[in-house]
């Protein structure tokens, strides 16, 4: 399955685009968990308050985990 990420870099807003329901999980890169959303469907706007950084987000699908690096500015 592929996702869709953008913008990235961001300002902690962002959407995620893709086909079939999925969650999404936000850590920082030592591994806390920071933030959790399940059961989105398609196209989902995603809103943080997160301090500037790069952040792993990982987006999980039928069991497979997807990691992407974000970047908040």
């Amino acid at each position: 399955m592929q996702f869709e990420i953008f913008p990235n870099p961001s300002t902690g807003s962002f959407i995620i685009r893709a086909e079939g329901e999925y969650s999404v999980a936000i850590y920082t890169l030592d591994g806390l968990k920071l933030f959790e959303s399940a059961a989105l469907f398609g196209q989902a706007s995603i809103q943080t308050d997160l301090f500037n950084g790069t952040y792993l987000l990982l987006t999980n699908q039928g069991g497979k985990w997807h990691p992407t690096k974000i970047i908040i500015q």
